[in-house]
């Protein structure tokens, strides 16, 4: 075959491939969707736009390109405004806009175009997904054509470093929800980079509303802007000449682009803790809280063991929040506030810098005695954007519970009525639960047969707690992913270690029927440790929901080993490509070697710090309780497990005897469900040195020592030291809860069992102070202890009480 030949054959391919027209495209008469002769386009937005521009401009705009495109032809673009929200997600859900909803969605419109505020865009990315998901599945329903439009504040030059950030934004929800995106912003950058007008333009706003409606027409009709379109009053035709051209080649630039990359991460986020035990704190002292039960429910039927902690545990018993590394922390606005301030619920100075951070959950109470919803409606928007912008500036993650209680009232609105004045909707508490068990474990799990605690409300039957369970899942999933399609590996297993006489199953299974077959590949993350019976499963539309089970031996034989067994769909199905799941596993766990704890160095002076850190030697397989005492008085406590074996820091104080001894013995003792670390105890000998610096004397003044109290009682407690010696600060404990620290030589504090105002009941309490100087020598005082005995009654020989005289009441006090 000949050159020419050749290159006659291409120009014929070339002349046949433009002579095609593209599919994406379509005329100006096509835009007529229902067929009624008449071409109806509403745009839905706020009046104004940032940068003063006016959306009446770009609907007038608009609708004279689609009169010159088609002469003849009726046409219409109405201007929905938004005004009695911020955001499309409230307008949509805000009870008082049903009427201008209806109207939208009655089948009169061909084409909405959605645009939101670029602050909202900006500022609350998941709730602008939120609105365009909702409002493109109900246009998609009334048969109309959706696109969303790219809006921004005009920039004086085409360097403008905010309009990526938002163009980010918008695509990730037009591509999440399948929706068309219009680069309306983009023609104005178009126009800069051009020099086709300045950007201190008298006319900038009135070009950027007509520049939008010339790229919504270029997108949706596929044409150039019409020649008679091109006549305004505000400007010359020179002018709109150019801004055309700058439209058209925004939307050609901007179909080439990508415009991000990577996963989404925002305040509404999943934060997975891959573990067998999860260890949880929740900063409310509720024992009988219906989320924490329900919650536990859910980890129980997930075959998921717990360590669950509150500050009730800290006011009875001294617990440290910072005792443990915990994987979950969740609360509502006024206790993550609480948990947020570092010197609560701990006798720590400063908080330790080792452990893995946790994932700190907050959520929104939603309004009380509101059966119907409506005024919760009203208020949605209001109360995200405040528990949303709570979790950002403190950098938690927001769990959408409020969105997701719309969601399941735009369902059915029995879902979120009480059962009872004064009775907790059982199936919202459900809900959410379910969602903080996602949050940290990024799984679902469907409610199992087993009947709820006895504290489930009964009128509520199984299925709802099934609906609403699935309505909170989705909702989070797909705001802290920007993508409306969800489906989901269901991975579980019964197991957790495994050796050759115990193997070890995990069942998989798919959430939602596919559309097409899914393929499941299992694997180790550790590679040639354990054999697995399949490596590969499929899954079809019809055995979707058939649980299939991959059996696991091991393959070698060193012991104790971590590690997991992954699990990921392939598919041509996107709802469910690339889910994936993993469970923890221990291989051949041996319990016969002893475990054991070591600090890593046994000198303590101002110049090395008083803060050790203590570890375990090997990993333990369980969590590991360890207690530190101190001159014979217990003053710590920390929580070692399977995740977190770095150390953890140990605060010690010699008193004046042990810095004149040159040596303060500290005695370390153990409990574990882990053979190899329970029931260890052992001493360790610091060397103790005040570098030169006088020793100041701290001692408890009061109560007396070995004084008995009429119980139960209200003991307030005080320490002193030496004023010359420069105190820094002055700290009083009782065992190892700290109830008070002052700045001067004289503390006191209440000394409590329970939460605050609470009487002492009977029992043997012992007391220490630890004051710091100002050149960082720790001194602690002697133990103080003291006794409350129950109170007398008639059959109560009477008793003479032990230290001070009670002093005589009078008029001038007060009795608390």
């Amino acid at each position: 075959m000949t050159l020419g030949l050749w290159k006659k054959i291409g120009w014929l391919a070339a002349l046949a491939a433009a002579a095609v027209p593209r599919p994406a495209q379509a005329a100006a008469a096509d835009l007529d969707r229902n067929n009624d002769g008449f071409i109806r386009v509403a745009w839905l937005s706020a009046p104004q736009q940032a940068g003063g521009i006016n959306a009446a401009d770009i609907c007038s705009d608009l609708e004279s390109m689609l009169k010159a495109a088609k002469p003849g032809k009726p046409v219409r673009v109405a201007f929905e405004p938004v005004t009695l929200t911020r955001t499309l997600m409230g307008w949509w859900y805000h009870p008082d806009a049903q009427a201008a909803r209806a109207q939208l969605f009655s089948g009169a419109y061909d084409v909405l175009v959605l645009a939101e505020h670029d602050a909202c865009v900006n500022d609350y990315p998941e709730f602008f997904f939120e609105g365009v998901r909702a409002i493109n599945a109900q246009a998609r329903t009334a048969g109309l054509r959706t696109a969303l439009a790219v809006m921004s504040r005009p920039g004086l030059s085409f360097r403008d470093k905010r309009l990526p950030a938002i163009a980010e934004a918008v695509y990730r929800v037009g591509d999440g929800c399948g929706v068309e995106v219009i680069p309306a912003a983009f023609a104005w950058r178009e126009t800069l980079a051009r020099n086709r007008l300045p950007g201190t333009s008298p006319v900038r706003a009135r070009s950027c509303a007509y520049l939008t409606a010339a790229a919504v027409y270029v997108q949706l009709a596929g044409e150039r802007v019409p020649k008679d379109a091109l006549e305004t009053y505000w400007t010359t035709r020179r002018t709109t000449e150019a801004l055309a051209l700058s439209a058209r080649e925004a939307v050609a630039n901007a179909r080439a682009a990508r415009h991000y990359s990577g996963p989404f991460a925002g305040v509404v986020r999943i934060e997975p803790r891959i573990k067998q035990r999860l260890k949880i704190y929740v900063p409310n002292t509720s024992t009988d809280d219906p989320l924490r039960q329900n919650l536990q429910f859910i980890l129980d039927a997930a075959f998921q063991e717990w360590f669950w902690k509150t500050p009730a545990e800290w006011y009875t018993d001294g617990f440290d929040r910072y005792a443990s590394a915990f994987d979950l922390v969740y609360g509502d606005m006024q206790q993550m506030s609480l948990y947020a301030d570092p010197q609560l619920y701990t006798s720590l100075s400063l908080p330790p810098t080792n452990q893995p951070t946790p994932c700190t959950a907050v959520f929104c109470r939603l309004p009380a005695d509101d059966p119907d919803g409506l005024a919760t409606l009203r208020r949605l928007e209001a109360i995200s954007i405040e528990g949303y912008e709570f979790a950002k500036t403190r950098g938690m993650v927001f769990v959408p519970f409020p969105i997701a209680w719309a969601r399941a009232h735009q369902t059915d609105a029995t879902l979120v009525r009480p059962p009872a004045p004064g009775r907790v909707n059982d199936w919202l508490t459900y809900m959410l639960a379910n969602m903080l068990y996602t949050t940290v474990t990024d799984r679902y799990l469907p409610p199992p047969e087993k009947a709820k605690p006895r504290h489930a409300n009964a009128d509520h039957p199984h299925g709802r707690h099934d609906l609403c369970a699935r309505i909170g899942f989705e909702t989070l999933r797909q705001l802290a992913t920007l993508r409306e399609p969800v489906n989901a590996l269901l991975m579980s297993s019964g197991t957790y270690r495994i050796d050759a006489d115990r193997p070890g199953f995990v069942g998989i299974r798919l959430l939602d029927r596919p559309s097409r077959e899914a393929r499941v590949f299992c694997a180790t993350d550790i590679p040639g440790i354990a054999q697995l019976s399949r490596e590969s499963l499929i899954f079809t539309p019809e055995n979707f929901d058939i649980e299939q089970t991959v059996r696991i031996l091991p393959a070698t034989n060193a012991p104790s080993l971590f590690f997991h067994v992954m699990a990921s769909v392939q598919s041509e199905d996107k709802s469910v490509d690339g889910a994936n799941d993993l469970r923890p596993f221990l291989l051949n766990f041996d319990d016969r070697s002893q475990g054991s704890l070591a600090f890593d160095r046994t000198l303590i002076s101002p110049r090395t710090g008083y803060t050790v850190l203590l570890r375990p030697t090997e990993r333990p397989c369980e969590i590991v309780h360890v207690r530190i005492a101190q001159n014979g008085r217990f003053t710590q406590e920390i929580y070692f497990s399977p995740d977190h074996d770095s150390g953890s820091p140990v605060q010690l104080a010699p008193c004046a005897d042990d810095y004149a001894k040159g040596t303060l013995l500290v005695t370390v003792s153990t409990t574990s469900a882990d053979l190899r670390y329970h029931d260890i105890s052992f001493d360790v000998a610091f060397r103790v040195s005040a570098d030169g610096t006088p020793v100041p004397q701290v001692r408890v003044t009061a109560p007396v020592p070995d004084s008995v109290i009429e119980g139960p009682a209200f003991v307030t407690a005080r320490a002193e030291a030496d004023a010359a010696a420069g105190i820094g600060s002055l700290t009083l404990f009782l065992d190892h809860k700290r109830l008070g620290i002052a700045t001067a030589p004289v503390c006191s504090a209440a000394v409590e069992k329970g939460p605050p105002q609470s009487r002492l009941s009977a029992g043997s309490y012992t007391l220490w102070a630890a004051a710091t100087t100002s050149n960082g020598l720790v001194v602690g005082s002697a133990p103080v202890t003291f006794s409350v005995r129950e109170p007398l009654t008639r059959d109560t020989p009477v008793a003479r009480v032990a230290g001070p005289a009670p002093s005589t009441p009078s008029d001038k006090k007060v009795n608390p």
